[in-house]
Formats: C-alpha cells, sequence, structure tokens
C-alpha cells in the first residue's frame, strides 16, 4: 500500500504490525463462510465507567435517522455511567415535526416565528430535550442494543454545521472540533457523573432549565451541592467507631454474665450432689448399721435358745 508516512516514525509504527501489514482501523467480524462484515471503526469505540464498549459511530448513524436530525455526534470515556450526545437540527424539519405531533401549542413555535425561536438557548428548555430524547428512544427500542447506547444527555444545537467548523471537505464529522466547541457541556456532565460517585448527585443535566454557557457553569457548579467537610467526616467515623466498640464491649459482658452464671449453677448442682450423696451414703451406712446389729441379736438371741437350758433362758 505505501511505505509509510514522510518524516513520521512513530506514527508509521504505530500504523503497521509487526509483519508488515497496515492497521486500518476497521472493526469487522469474520463469518463462517469466510466472509467478512464490517462493523465499525476503533477509533470510535468507547470504554464506559463499567467497562461496557459503545461505538459512537454506529450511535451517530442510529440517531441520525431522526427526520429533523442532521448530525449526532456522541461522547462517552471511562469517567462516565452512560454516553452524551450533542444532536444538531434542522429548524424547519424540527417544526414541521412539532406540527405533526401537535407541539406548536406547547411550545408557542410558530410558522413565522420558529427560525427565531428554535436557538440554542430555548431548545435545551425541558419540552424540547424530552421530545428529542422521546425520538431517540422510538429509534432505539427498534434495536437489540443494550442499555449502555441509551443517551440520557442530550445538548441541542441548531447553529449551522460546515467545512468551516465542524465538516470535512467530504462531509465527514470532526469530532474533536465539536468536543472542543461543546466541552462546556461535556465537562457539564462528567462532573454530574464524578459527583455521582462521590454520593452527591445532581440527576441529568437535561433537569428542565436551560444549559448555560461554560462559564455560568463552571461558576455556579461550586455551590450546588453543600459537602460534609473533613472535619465533619471523621468526627461522624469516630462516633460510629466508639458505638460499636460499646456494642462489642456489652456483647461480651453479655456473654461473660451467662457464662458466670452457667458455672455458678453447674456447682450449686455438683455441691446438692455431692451432699445428696454423703447423706445417701450415711443413710445407707446407718441402715447397713441397723441391720447389722439386728442380725447380731436375732443370731445371739437364737444361740442363747440353742445352749442355753430354758429355765435359764428366762432368767435371761
Amino acid at each position: 500500500m505505501f511505505s509509510g508516512y514522510f518524516l513520521e516514525k512513530e506514527c508509521t509504527k504505530n500504523a503497521f504490525t509487526d509483519d508488515g501489514y497496515f492497521k486500518t482501523g476497521d472493526i469487522v467480524q469474520i463469518n463462517d463462510n469466510g466472509s467478512v462484515t464490517f462493523l465499525d471503526r476503533s477509533k470510535g469505540l468507547v470504554k464506559l465507567s463499567q467497562g461496557e464498549y459503545i461505538e459512537t459511530d454506529m450511535l451517530n448513524n442510529l440517531y441520525s435517522q431522526i427526520t429533523f436530525v442532521n448530525f449526532c455526534v456522541v461522547y462517552g470515556d471511562d469517567s462516565m455511567d452512560g454516553p452524551l450526545g450533542i444532536i444538531s437540527v434542522d429548524k424547519y424539519l424540527l417544526f414541521i415535526s412539532l406540527k405533526n405531533d401537535n407541539m406548536l401549542e406547547k411550545t408557542g413555535v410558530t410558522e413565522k416565528n420558529y427560525s427565531e425561536k428554535l436557538i440554542d438557548e430555548t431548545l435545551n428548555e425541558t419540552i424540547y430535550i424530552d421530545y428529542v430524547k422521546g425520538k431517540m428512544m422510538e429509534i432505539y427500542k427498534k434495536t437489540n442494543l443494550n442499555r449502555y447506547n441509551v443517551i440520557n444527555d442530550i445538548y441541542i444545537t441548531s447553529k449551522q454545521w460546515d467545512t468551516t467548523n465542524y465538516l470535512t471537505p467530504t462531509f465527514k464529522i470532526k469530532r474533536f472540533n465539536v468536543f472542543k466547541d461543546f466541552s462546556f457541556y461535556i465537562d457539564a456532565v462528567k462532573k454530574k457523573y464524578e459527583e455521582k460517585l462521590s454520593g452527591s448527585s445532581t440527576g441529568s443535566m437535561n433537569n428542565g432549565e436551560r444549559c448555560e454557557k461554560k462559564d455560568d457553569i463552571k461558576n455556579g457548579s461550586d455551590n450546588e451541592n453543600k459537602r460534609i467537610s473533613k472535619s465533619q467526616l471523621n468526627g461522624l467515623n469516630e462516633c460510629a467507631i466508639k458505638s460499636e466498640e460499646e456494642d462489642v464491649l456489652e456483647e461480651v459482658q453479655k456473654a461473660l454474665r451467662k457464662y458466670e452464671e452457667k458455672n455458678i449453677t453447674q456447682g450449686v448442682q455438683k455441691q446438692l450432689r455431692r451432699s445428696n450423696g454423703t447423706s445417701m451414703r450415711k443413710a445407707r451406712e446407718g441402715s447397713l448399721l441397723n441391720s447389722n446389729e439386728r442380725e447380731n441379736d436375732i443370731n445371739g438371741k437364737r444361740y442363747i435358745k440353742e445352749t442355753v437350758p430354758e429355765e435359764q433362758q428366762v432368767n435371761a
């Protein structure tokens, strides 16, 4: 194909395998019959925080099927639970879609004012966000994709996309230009996920308020949530540890009391058994003694009767 990139040794090294094959960057499936099915581009493969991979280029093409969507650019990384989307819409086609769905009265959009009404500041209000996300969900439900391919955070823009900003001469999307210009929104969504991990999540970025500009987001985000100070957190930890120690001590004391009560009871029982045994032995010994004495007395009398004359027995 070619020997390499001019004066770019590192790029050349990364672009070829060790045995000289060029890495096209395509993700394909080798079928049982030996044919190859193209799936995606490797550069569009993104790993989320759960370890799940999503194909951003595939999602871009999927959600661009909506009639009023010109372009969809999906962003995600390993700090996020799910992808976000930058949605470029056509004002007139969006107006037609709103009209067909009887949404003109709710939105206040008319044929005369839709061009002035459907601007970025207005489009990122709840009613439009929910409407566009509803259309995206309709597309998603027709697929067999897992839930990680659902886009919960979107930024809608009606600005013109052309070769001077976000498109190449062949009308491919310059993703890095998009990510750079809409970094204020991407940073805000990523901050939401960071707060979720720290236990102070503020929910979806599309919460009904208009998405503010970059400076407003940065200035306002510092006071969104009151966090527990380090000293307060240490105090809570000490209380929790102390409480746990007291519970453990109480359990040990209970066990000791039960053990002592058991030993006392066993000791009393032994003493009773020992006392009863002694009494019974004495009783048995006394009984045997009395029995022997009676037997000796009877034998003595029998002896006297047999050896002594009758008249002497009477005197005796």
